[in-house]
């Protein structure tokens, strides 16, 4: 048997909530009869359940008063409460809120690193404003930290390199595309501009972003295969930083194209090709699988999924 904690004040620990839609319709109602057509029972049947109401709750509910009923002082409290409380039950039953984009209020929590804040999120940030213009957006680093709340719906979506997937059956992941690399270095002064060799490449400064750990990247791996290297003058761990330090220096810096465009626009920088074959880095998003059928996250997914796609935009 289903049961309620308490309503107005009433002790409805044993309360069958199948009595609930009947006291519904009796303190509506003061009617017997009424109340037994409406419900579509007979008469007999809901007697009965007033009955059984008048007994858990304590109270007679309906008093005879010549030939028609009034409620008792608990049963007018109580009709003023039931039918709100009703409504929720049955929303709560049906398992999902009403979604209005247009009308909704609500924050959006993101795990990311800058490359997203660099590339995507002005562009989410102008699109939701045309279609939820009172959504508002939370966005904090990914790190370790960040798989529980995920996990738990504390955070709504995570967006990050494929290298960062984490291994846990509460998520879901899709992949959200690739972005090839680019070299970024400061714009030479007069009108020569030298090509990027790999000698050039090799013995020039260069600043390495790395978001994980205080490993090398997929250059000094490719580079290595060559039998070369590099001598890495800055590490950081920001793509903001990176473009910026190169801006105000000698230093290259090999960034996933999206990042590299966006910043040569900024900063005045030029842009070069790898003069080394590199894999394209790889980006995937996560979200919580109990949040997976959740019309809010799936419009939030859709919105995120059309900055890859604009024809999907919800």
């Amino acid at each position: 048997m289903m049961v309620i904690p308490s309503m107005n004040g009433v002790d409805t620990n044993s309360l069958n909530l199948n009595l609930l839609p009947a006291l519904a319709l009796l303190l509506e109602t003061r009617n017997v009869t009424r109340a037994a057509q409406r419900a579509g029972v007979t008469q007999s049947a809901m007697s009965h359940s007033l009955s059984n109401l008048r007994a858990q709750l304590g109270d007679e509910l309906l008093v005879q008063s010549g030939r028609s009923f009034v409620l008792t002082p608990r049963a007018a409290a109580l009709a003023e409460e039931l039918p709100a409380l009703l409504a929720h039950m049955r929303r709560t039953l049906r398992g999902e809120e009403p979604f209005d984009p247009a009308r909704t209020e609500r924050t959006f929590r993101i795990a990311t690193y800058d490359y997203f804040e660099f590339t995507k999120l002005p562009t989410l940030l102008a699109r939701a404003r045309e279609r939820a213009p009172r959504v508002s957006f939370d966005v904090e680093r990914f790190g370790p930290s960040t798989i529980e709340p995920l996990v738990e719906g504390r955070v709504d979506l995570a967006l990050v390199g494929a290298t960062q997937r984490p291994t846990h059956a509460g998520l879901c992941v899709r992949a959200f595309g690739s972005d090839p690399f680019v070299v970024i270095a400061r714009k030479q002064r007069g009108p020569s501009r030298r090509p990027l060799t790999l000698d050039r490449f090799t013995s020039a400064g260069h600043v390495l972003v790395s978001l994980e750990s205080k490993s090398l990247g997929v250059v000094d791996a490719a580079l290595a295969a060559l039998g070369r290297s590099r001598w890495i003058a800055l590490r950081v761990q920001s793509f903001a930083s990176a473009a910026l330090a190169v801006a105000e220096s000698d230093l290259l810096c090999t960034l996933p194209a999206s990042v590299a465009r966006r910043a040569a626009q900024m900063l005045d920088l030029q842009l070069f090709a790898p003069p080394v074959t590199l894999l394209e880095p790889r980006f995937i998003a996560l979200w919580p699988r109990s949040r997976e059928k959740d019309a809010a996250h799936r419009w939030l997914r859709a919105l995120v999924f059309a900055l890859r796609d604009p024809a999907q935009a919800p």
